[in-house]
């Protein structure tokens, strides 16, 4: 079973409407039900900072109705919530109100939704002119809490798919650190055209280009892909986890607990009463996992499948997603494996080789030449010490994995010439 025992939860997100000011396409709910209620608020807060860390106040827009998320932030605080983040679309903050925030909590954080800075775009996405307000509501937040309390949420569809470089090249000239970044998914409440896998490997590329041009600034993505389709290149950024079962709940606007907000039939729906999150998770989910095409693949134990509701979603469709592609050849899964470090050590040993080129310059190959890379070149000396080095010595795995780094930076070169071509 793929799902973890639960502990504590790192986040809770707890839905204080499903109204909002803006209507995405991807996430707009069409129901507009009103806020949760002062009488409400109490149990549900005290509920989330009982079984998670954090408490992330959401919608619809929470900031649609200040006074009920102005009273759930002070209820949190008096049950000593660990941290408060705000979930928003940025465009009903002003400066009295990011100071009045300020001076309630200092250390709260901010995930703001920004989905673009080309202004047609963003009216096309939003169906709002707020673009110029939400970018001055973003600077003032970030000199008033700092650039660690930002986080900015970017949702890459059909319209916005051209807009992630300009829109990195603004964040980093106002000192934005955190970008989190996820693709419009499957599910079973709306329906559009996905971005095709070819463009979603290009838009990998990109993004792998603009954290190379700004390393400090961090790329996160909170869509959670399975590595057979994820390029060689980004996994070193890390792959994203899931967080069904492992990290992450959701409370929604009735009052009802769900593992993840895409799972939204009432069969992922319980009661806060149910008992503990324990109970919740581990004797519901196991059909998700257990009925995923994942479940014979090697590679499932460090990915868990990628985004179950998607897989969930998607298997009642006559097609699935078309990045969501189960099929890896073997040679791909070991390079895989390998850029994914869950090789033993005495596996990375074994699998070095020498090559003679000439008389005094060798080759190491390297899990048989795996994707055709070129061999990296030694000299006769470094044979000749690694031969008689033991295997146990911090020397030689130095060495091993100073081969394994070259051979990574191999890898990316080959995605790179299949991207080209």
């Amino acid at each position: 079973m793929l799902i973890t025992t639960m502990r504590q939860l790192k986040s809770l997100h707890l839905e204080l409407t499903q109204r909002c000011n803006h209507k995405c396409f991807y996430c707009y709910n069409s129901k507009d039900e009103d806020s949760v209620s002062y009488d409400e608020l109490s149990t549900r807060v005290q509920f989330a900072t009982e079984h998670s860390e954090e408490i992330v106040f959401t919608g619809g827009e929470p900031f649609i109705n200040y006074p009920v998320l102005k009273k759930a932030i002070s209820i949190a605080k008096s049950y000593n919530c660990k941290k408060i983040s705000i979930n928003t679309n940025g465009s009903l903050l002003n400066e009295d109100l990011i100071s009045e925030l300020y001076q309630i909590d200092k250390n709260m954080m901010f995930l703001v939704s920004l989905p673009t800075i080309v202004s047609k775009n963003y009216i096309e996405i939003t169906k709002t002119n707020d673009l110029e307000k939400v970018l001055n509501n973003l600077e003032n937040l970030l000199y008033k809490f700092g650039s660690n309390k930002v986080v900015v949420n970017y949702v890459i569809n059909d319209i916005n798919k051209h807009d992630i470089n300009p829109t990195a090249d603004w964040l980093h000239s106002k000192g934005v650190r955190n970008f989190k970044y996820s693709f419009v998914s499957c599910t079973d409440n709306f329906s559009f055209p996905l971005i095709k896998s070819s463009e979603i490997i290009k838009i990998f590329k990109e993004i792998y280009d603009i954290k190379k041009k700004y390393p400090w600034l961090i790329f996160a993505s909170s869509h959670a892909f399975p590595v057979c389709a994820t390029p060689n290149f980004m996994i070193d950024s890390g792959v994203t986890l899931c967080s069904l079962g492992q990290g992450g709940a959701s409370i929604n606007n009735n009052g009802k607990l769900t593992p993840c907000p895409q799972l939204n039939s009432d069969t992922f729906q319980f009661k806060l009463d149910h008992g503990n999150l324990k109970f919740v998770f581990d004797n519901q989910f196991e059909n998700i996992v257990t009925k995923s095409p994942c479940s014979a693949c090697l590679l499932v134990e460090y990915c868990n499948g990628g985004c179950k509701a998607e897989n969930f979603n998607s298997a009642k469709l006559e097609f699935r997603p078309p990045h969501y592609s189960i099929g890896i050849s073997e040679n791909e899964m070991k390079v895989k494996m390998l850029l994914l470090g869950i090789f033993p050590q005495k596996k990375l040993i074994s699998s070095v080789s020498f090559v003679k080129i000439n008389q005094t310059e060798y080759g190491i190959e390297f899990l048989g030449k795996l994707l055709d890379v070129e061999l990296i070149k030694v000299n006769n000396s470094v044979v000749s010490w690694f031969n008689r080095a033991d295997q146990d010595s911090e020397e030689l795995k130095d060495f091993i994995y100073s081969v394994v780094d070259l051979f990574k930076n191999q890898c990316i070169k080959s995605s790179y010439n299949e991207l080209q071509g």
